[in-house]
């Protein structure tokens, strides 16, 4: 908690007195940090830095990435705080369709939201912003992802499947400067997509494309347990097992909350409830880095009271 409480001071010290240098860090490592500070409680620590990035004058360089999920949860303090104003500004803010809403069922911010709140318009206006920022932008993938995240939204997988072809790493990579980085969130996509348009085989073929690339130089997480979970929701819950055992709980919080909720899960659905048991009584001490995780474990253990 030291190292946290002294990179915080770092970061507020150039808000002061670098705030372009400060907007330049990369959003990932703003995250990753924001992250760490949240799965271990530092509450004072989180909410200093909310409070930083929450300023209506600070804008990252980089407005590509949203960190509308972190100004969801600053809106969220500042509502339980009793200060209202100051959240209805926060989430004024937010464009994100997913993230609105969840704020828009969330106690304390409901009333911020009319009764006819049009989640399609908001995803309408986000996959305009991202279309706008694709043509600023022409040699990132991760906008490409980002306007066929919201063309999946909108129910249009085939318009998704033309633009995920545009940022192709094996015929197009040349085009994108972060075409390495992405690779294997591009497969993510392509996989979602496939799904999306019935074709399953091709679904499953891209998540395993996306593993065999890596995460981040190392062992890749994120699509081993979205194989996981995709084989847990088909019913093949040996498969799953068979996955997760693929790469261990060695991993972030929020990782490993997701590893244990699909494990547990597929423990109980092939009779070994003992382990799936002992898997859950883990998953409980990180509910609170993915509390829709411990849901779907109690649900899958038939612990409905608890649920």
């Amino acid at each position: 908690s030291g190292s946290h409480e002294d990179a915080l001071s770092t970061i507020e010290t150039m808000e002061a007195r670098l705030p372009k240098l400060l907007a330049d860090l990369p959003v990932r490592w703003m995250e990753q940090f924001y992250r760490k500070m949240k799965e271990s409680n530092q509450d004072e620590l989180q909410l200093r830095l909310l409070t930083v990035i929450g300023r209506p004058e600070f804008q990252f360089s980089d407005d590509i990435r949203s960190i509308d999920w972190m100004l969801a949860d600053y809106a969220t303090i500042l509502s339980k705080a009793g200060r209202p104003d100051q959240a209805a500004q926060i989430v004024a803010r937010v464009t994100d369709p997913g993230t609105l809403r969840n704020l828009s069922l969330t106690p304390g911010l409901r009333d911020l939201f009319p009764a006819t709140f049009n989640s399609r318009a908001a995803v309408e206006a986000e996959l305009e912003r991202y279309r706008a920022l694709a043509r600023k932008n022409p040699d990132r993938t991760e906008v490409l992802l980002d306007v066929a995240r919201m063309q999946r939204s909108l129910g249009k997988p085939e318009d998704a499947l033309k633009t995920l072809m545009e940022a192709d790493p094996v015929q197009n990579g040349s085009k994108f400067a972060d075409a390495d980085a992405m690779a294997n969130w591009w497969w993510n996509d392509m996989s979602i997509t496939y799904r999306q348009l019935a074709r399953d085989a091709e679904a499953e073929a891209a998540l395993r494309r996306g593993i065999a690339m890596g995460e981040s130089n190392q062992t890749n997480v994120s699509q081993t347990i979205n194989l996981a979970s995709r084989y847990e929701a088909d019913g093949r819950y040996e498969d799953a097992l068979a996955v997760l055992g693929g790469i261990g709980p060695t991993i972030t919080q929020y990782g490993l909350a997701a590893w244990r909720t699909v494990k547990s899960c597929a423990l109980a659905k092939t009779g070994k409830r003992s382990a799936a048991l002992a898997e859950f009584a883990q998953l409980r001490k990180l509910g609170a880095n993915y509390p829709s995780g411990l849901l779907e474990a109690q649900i899958c253990l038939e612990d409905y009271d608890a649920a």
